[in-house]
């Protein structure tokens, strides 16, 4: 199965920079603070930024692929931070604009 097209993916996400952001699970949430060419960086609390490198993001969405599942354990062979990749694809694929 094809992944997501990357490119695209990015292009949605740049429009939720910013905003405040459920986990799938629902028990937490996080503002997507940025976008560059290398990574994503989602603000978890007020003093704490975690940066994704794209690498993973990528790879995030190969496996989402593959599995249909927004289940972050299905993910941590790749990152500890899925859970935030998954909220943005959760958004993309539920967007309907």
């Amino acid at each position: 199965m094809d992944p997501l097209d990357f490119d695209s993916f990015v292009t949605f996400c740049k429009t939720l920079v910013g905003r405040e952001i459920d986990t799938v699970g629902g028990k937490s949430k996080f503002v997507l603070q940025k976008i560059t060419d290398h990574a994503f960086y989602y603000q978890v609390s007020t003093d704490k930024i975690l940066k994704q490198n794209i690498r993973y993001v990528r790879r995030v969405l190969v496996q989402y692929a593959n599995l249909k599942s927004l289940n972050p354990g299905h993910y941590s062979n790749i990152t500890p931070n899925g859970v935030y990749i998954l909220a943005l694809v959760h958004h993309h694929i539920n967007y309907d604009g």
